[in-house]
This record gives structure tokens, sequence and C-alpha cells, in this order.
């Protein structure tokens, strides 16, 4: 299932292009982990919004000025901001390597997040990417769901029901089989034994290959 050569490609990639940018990202998120300072919110929401394709201008309909789907994001999360730091201190127990449990907990709080952005979004469409990639640089064992990385891994691992090993008490159904699909490649590369190993550089590989 995984080439070892294209697995190195893509960890030389990533290195010469995106590390620096996810640092920073990283850096910003645990410096302000919580959600009492509006400027650090709005830090936040914007950097990790349109550094990645996340969808969410999108998905939060524009009131006609620039920024404003993503002004409105970190309003709702600065004004939720209690509701928000439960979510995002659920992350502090979780780390790598993934397991089933703590996979779990990570769709749940994702599920969560998802449900409280949804209703400023168009028709109540889920945040699911962007509501990954902030949980993500929050916690990096938090498994990003991308359109193209997802394309991919539904290629690379084809669902049948012997993936569903947790039962969440709520989830988006999407990131769920996602995160099902991510977990069997990331066993998958850790049997291997490739290096360097991580939820990001799985994501990583992903991408790289679509």
């Amino acid at each position: 299932m995984i080439s070892a050569g294209d697995y190195s490609v893509a960890v030389k990639n990533y290195n010469s292009t995106w590390a620096k940018t996810d640092e920073v990202l990283y850096n910003l998120c645990r410096d302000n982990f919580d959600h009492s300072n509006r400027a650090a919110v709005y830090a936040k929401v914007y950097i990790i919004g349109r550094t990645y394709a996340t969808g969410i201008e999108r998905s939060v309909p524009s009131r006609g000025t620039q920024g404003s789907s993503l002004s409105q994001v970190a309003e709702l999360f600065y004004a939720m901001r209690n509701q928000l730091d439960i979510i995002i201190s659920g992350l502090r127990s979780i780390s790598e390597p993934l397991t089933p449990q703590s996979l779990m907990k990570i769709i749940e709080l994702h599920a969560q997040l998802v449900d409280l952005i949804t209703p400023i979004t168009r028709n109540g469409r889920s945040p699911r990417s962007f509501a990954s990639k902030y949980l993500h640089f929050h916690n990096s064992a938090v498994p990003i769901f991308d359109l193209l990385a997802s394309q991919e891994l539904v290629k690379t691992v084809r669902w049948s029901l012997d993936l569903q090993i947790v039962q969440p008490s709520q989830m988006d159904q999407e990131y769920f089989k996602h995160t099902m699909r991510f977990l069997r490649l990331y066993n998958c590369i850790a049997d291997q034994k490739l290096t360097p190993f991580s939820v990001r550089m799985v994501d990583a590989y992903l991408l790289r290959n679509a």
C-alpha cells in the first residue's frame, strides 16, 4: 500500500515548503491556546482560515465587506469562548501515536466544533475542513480533513465495515469515515517503520500523491 520512496519524497517536499509555516501556526496556537484574547482569536481564525484551503469563507455568507466571513467566525469564537475552550481543552490529553480511543475523542471534539460554527454557515453547510485544521494546530495529533487528501485516501484505503472500529457519541459523518481510513493508513506506515512518522507526515504523503 505504501511506497517508502514516495513517502520519503513527500517528507522532503513538506520540509522544504510547509514546515516553517506550520511551525508558526503551532506556536501561535500553543501561545494562545484559549480564547480569552480577542486579537489572538482573530489571528488564529484568519491565519488558519486563509493559509490553508479550509473553505470557510465559501461556507459563511459574506456581509459585503472584505474578510467579513472570517470576521463572523472570529466574533462567534470570541462570543462563545467558554464553550470553545471546553472543546479545545479536550485536546490536552491526546497525543501520538493515535489509538482508536484517542481518535474517537478527536471525532467527538471535531463534531462539537462543527456544531458550534454551523449556525452561521450557508444552508447549514458543515465546516469540517476548517474545524479539523483549527483543532490540528492546537494539537498536531488531530487528522486534517482536506478535500484533495481525502480523495486520495478514498483511493488508497477502500471503505469496509472493519474500518469502523469506534462508535463516537457524535460525529460529522464524512470526517468520521476519513479518520477511520486515516487510522488504517497511519498504522500501515507505522508497521513499515517509515520515518519521520506523524499525523502531519501522513497527511503530507496523501497530498503529495494527490
